[in-house]
């Protein structure tokens, strides 16, 4: 079982570059743009623990690329008109052939649905495929979710709508509640919710032949 408690310890320590992109194998790419803070409209947001955590365990246990913030620098990467957390992003997507980007966010506690799975109002969902096997594994981990509720993505500056606008390929933004992977959360929970998107990812990839 993970520690995710003292993994997350990564995203709190000084970091030099804004963000990490770490290439892997697959045609999924799995990214956390608050991670660390934001500053949006002139505040600054706390964090979305966790987010980066399950990106960096992804790429070491199963070689998925991923990207994630590491350091604030009064900036949002979901929400900047411009945004050097995206460019990188969709960059490494058109140059290695990747066909969905899973971007990971978490919703408040006060939420009753376990997830919101945003697709850009079906917009954005170019292989049902994908969405299909996001929402059987969610399923078969007992988490519940709703689609596009009450986060849709579908702003052309998110990261889901930045990638699906230039590139044309399937971006999800999957929406986690916070009670699911914070604070006192027993750590079967947490493994419930990672071990979904893990199973995602490699399904996808064998589903591709890889």
């Amino acid at each position: 079982m993970h520690d995710f408690v003292e993994l997350e310890k990564y995203f709190h320590t000084p970091h030099p570059h804004s963000h990490e992109l770490l290439e892997g194998e697959g045609v999924v790419v799995v990214s956390a743009p608050h991670s660390v803070e934001q500053l949006r409209h002139g505040r600054i947001k706390q964090a979305e623990p966790q987010t980066g955590v399950i990106a960096r365990l992804l790429h070491e246990e199963i070689g998925c690329p991923v990207i994630y913030k590491t350091a604030y620098r009064e900036d949002d990467a979901n929400h900047d008109d411009t945004s050097t957390y995206r460019d990188d992003l969709t960059r490494y997507c058109e140059d290695n052939a990747i066909k969905l980007v899973l971007d990971l966010h978490q919703l408040s506690q006060s939420r009753p649905m376990d997830m919101d799975v945003g697709t850009g109002k079906g917009k954005h969902i170019v292989d049902k495929r994908y969405l299909d096997t996001l929402l059987d594994n969610l399923t078969m981990h007992s988490l519940d979710y709703v689609l596009d509720e009450p986060f849709s993505a579908s702003k052309p500056y998110t990261v889901s709508g930045h990638v699906y606008n230039h590139l044309g390929i399937t971006t999800i933004q999957l929406e986690i509640n916070s009670r699911l992977v914070w604070g006192d959360t027993p750590p079967d929970t947490y493994e419930s919710v990672y071990q979904a998107i893990k199973n995602t990812v490699i399904t996808i990839n064998q589903e591709e032949g890889l």
